[in-house]
């Protein structure tokens, strides 16, 4: 299904502004979904980062990672942390040490044993989780950075991320990531809710970064952890723009979102009455302007899952 028009840019603000008013007062008797994130972490200071600052408080994201006396490969090993070790950085050393194209400083980290003692030694930083999170006395989820290729130049650089999913210190499934390209300046956002009214799924993992600066790309990374415990991947979705100018955004709408598509995109909602009890719904518009008007591409299909993929 798709709806599309070409229209003067101040006739169209006031027809939608018009239209959202009737929506809004039409809908005083129904519910928007509520807050059912979980609480997640993750390193605000960069996507990928070469040291973590201390006082960040992450977990462990290798399987049996060895705890040394000192910053380097070759020091005596303290101890054996398993996979999601909650722990805490104390300092990092400045040497860099490169696994699978990964650069990262070692960390020296602090954690409580069984006994509740306190315990300290230093980790390489690329066993050390960028996010994280999850609800109580369910699984966790942990984000990290497994792999970094580089072109022969080294212009062009791409991360390769893994989210896993861990219980009682085990890894249960985990599930990787297109690669991405990234730029100078970056902002990461890491978020775990509820099924979002999705039938055999328990939660909805959402991994996403965008450039911080205008007309930069941002790209949204959905894993749906499901009722046999395990991760299907959604297509990744990708917006980009310039203010004043154009516009292409992507997004994902679930069952639990039916009122919001109303607000938010009140013409095409009249015209085009989406169905959403179950599916997810995959909704693209295209703007663009300047001094002779506007015009606006709205399109809107439902995803498909063929052969245990999902597709646009």
């Amino acid at each position: 299904m798709a709806y599309v028009c070409q229209i003067e840019r101040a006739f169209l603000v006031t027809f939608l502004f018009i239209l959202t008013i009737v929506n809004n007062s039409t809908a005083q008797g129904e519910t928007t979904p509520q807050d059912t994130t979980c609480p997640t972490w993750y390193y605000r200071e960069d996507i990928v980062p070469e040291y973590f600052k201390p006082g960040y408080q992450t977990a462990i994201f290798g399987n049996n990672v060895n705890v040394r006396a000192s910053p380097s490969q070759t020091a005596a090993v303290l101890d054996v942390l398993p996979i999601g070790q909650p722990l805490q950085v104390i300092a990092f050393d400045s040497t860099r040490h490169t696994i699978n194209g990964r650069s990262a400083c070692w960390h020296l980290v602090g954690w409580s044993d069984e006994k509740k003692e306190q315990k300290q030694g230093w980790v390489w930083g690329g066993y050390l989780s960028l996010a994280g999170g999850g609800c109580k006395n369910q699984v966790l989820f942990l984000l990290g950075c497994t792999e970094v290729k580089k072109s022969n130049d080294n212009r062009v650089i791409r991360y390769v991320h893994e989210i896993k999913a861990i219980k009682d210190f085990k890894l249960i499934d985990k599930i990787q990531l297109p690669e991405v390209t990234l730029g100078e300046a970056q902002m990461i956002n890491f978020s775990i809710q509820s099924s979002r009214g999705l039938p055999d799924v328990q939660n909805v993992v959402l991994f996403n970064w965008s450039g911080a600066f205008c007309g930069g790309i941002q790209e949204d990374f959905y894993a749906l952890w499901t009722e046999t415990n395990h991760f299907q991947l959604l297509p990744t979705l990708k917006s980009m723009g310039e203010s004043g100018f154009y516009t292409q955004i992507e997004q994902y709408i679930f069952p639990d979102e039916t009122a919001e598509v109303k607000y938010k995109y009140p013409l095409m909602y009249l015209l085009e009455k989406p169905e959403n009890k179950t599916a997810i719904l995959y909704l693209k518009e295209d703007s663009g302007g300047d001094e002779n008007g506007a015009s606006v591409s709205i399109s809107i299909s439902k995803l498909k899952f063929v052969n245990h993929v999902w597709k646009k």
